[in-house]
Parts: structure tokens; sequence; C-alpha cells
């Protein structure tokens, strides 16, 4: 079976391009998410330390899309509000969310240095 020219070739079906390296298996074995390391981006993607690709929207955005934080590695964030607190990685959270048992900071540090935590 063939693929068209912007279609990725599993064993059994083609998919769209787009959803190779996303982080969800589209092919019945997996493929699609294999040896991402290898695979290049599409334009207007980001490529995560890991391998896969992201869209560039979803970088600096305070969430892990890449699942290694790499798309949340060095960006210039914007100035905390007076009563918020300000995560290690640059991340701006208010302060109610300090210590309460969750990362609510990617990097963890509204969490570490909390009894117990």
């Amino acid at each position: 079976m063939g693929c068209l020219e912007n279609e990725f070739q599993c064993d059994d079906s083609c998919i769209d391009e787009l959803l190779v390296c996303d982080r969800n298996t589209d092919c019945n074995n997996g493929e699609d998410e294999k040896q991402c390391e290898h695979w290049p981006c599409l334009l207007n993607h980001f490529k995560c330390a890991n391998g896969f690709c992201v869209p560039e929207e979803d970088v600096c955005n305070f969430v892990d899309n890449c699942g290694d934080a790499s798309d949340e590695k060095n960006c210039e964030h914007r100035e905390c509000y007076a009563q918020e607190f300000r995560c290690r990685n640059g991340e701006c959270v208010r302060p109610a969310t300090i210590c309460d048992g969750r990362h609510d900071c990617i990097d963890g540090s509204d969490e570490a240095q909390c009894n117990g935590g």
C-alpha cells in the first residue's frame, strides 16, 4: 500500500505526517512514535530534546508539552506580580498553590521547601 506525499506509512495504513512524533500513538504498532530523534520537525514546530515535535505556540507556555520539559527551558517569562511566587523556571503561580501538595510549577519548586516535600 502506498501513502500520499504528506503521509507516513504504518504497517497496515497511512497517517498524516503531522501525527508522527507527536507523543500519541497512531499506528497500531506505535512505529509513528519510535526513532523520533531522526524525524525532522515540520515548519513552525519545535524539536524537543527527546526527539518529539510540538507546535511552536506550545513552547514557553508553562506546560510540559514535550514530556521532558525541554519546551519550557530558556524562556524569558514575564515579571511576577508582587503577590505571586516565582518558580525556579521563571513561571509565576498564586501564593495559595505553594506547599499544597501539588506541583503547580513545572519544576516543582513551589513544593521544594515544604515540610515533607
